[in-house]
């Protein structure tokens, strides 16, 4: 699964090389599970899962403004385990995803240039930047356990088939430079299933997210506003 990441990592860099900025970061996601089953009914006792998340994301600023689009890939792994105690039940999920997505942001105390701030004489200081984003989630692998049976996820109409996310996301951003930044963000999602099952099963999970990350941009065209 890290090699698909990386692969697209490359593809990516390639492809955007006059791009404004490029973004890397790598953080950990605590996902939570919606899950009801074949008779609606929510799984009980279920706890969330904290994973590793890594990320690529190209940044468009608009001319003369704070605003960008931003598109981006991800690989997120997401967990979740739970028990019945009446029923002497154990279930976990354990699931890999690579997703593609798309959104526009904002950098708060940023005027006239990348470095123009009003305390720090145009050349570093912090930023703040929220962002509203969508992306969809395409299963790479998954297993589920109940009482220590392992199934295989790949492949099960109910399971492997993408989530839509609606993302919000903010963040701290420094400039040391004019050609690197830093940054830290926490982002919260919600997923949901994108198709509908075609058997009687009304099995369906959703998921939602937090995502603690850390990483820096490289501006790799510079422009001045």
């Amino acid at each position: 699964m890290k090699r698909i990441f990386i692969l697209l990592v490359l593809i990516v860099s390639g492809t955007l090389s006059d791009a404004q900025q490029l973004d890397f970061e790598f953080g950990k996601v605590i996902s939570q599970f919606d899950y009801h089953n074949s008779e609606n009914e929510p799984l009980q006792n279920l706890e969330p899962g904290t994973n590793i998340h890594l990320g690529l994301a190209y940044k468009y600023y608009f001319k003369e403004t704070a605003v960008y689009m931003l598109l981006q890939s991800n690989y997120n792994k997401y967990s979740s385990l739970g028990s019945n105690s009446i029923l002497d039940n154990y279930y976990a999920w354990d699931l890999n995803y690579v997703s593609t997505g798309l959104g526009f942001g904002y950098e708060f105390l940023r005027e006239g240039s990348y470095f123009n701030y009003n305390n720090v004489n145009k050349n570093h200081g912090f930023t703040i930047l929220i962002q509203a984003s969508t992306s969809t989630d395409f299963l790479v692998h998954g297993i589920q356990t109940i009482n220590g049976q392992i199934y295989n996820l790949k492949g099960i109409e109910q399971f492997d088939k993408p989530f839509l996310f609606a993302n919000g996301t903010m963040g701290l951003v420094y400039y040391p430079s004019k050609s690197i930044s830093v940054f830290g963000t926490y982002q919260y999602g919600r997923g949901f299933s994108v198709f509908k099952s075609k058997f009687p099963e009304k099995e369906k999970l959703n998921l939602i997210t937090h995502t603690i990350s850390f990483g820096f941009s490289v501006n790799l065209r510079y422009q001045k506003w």
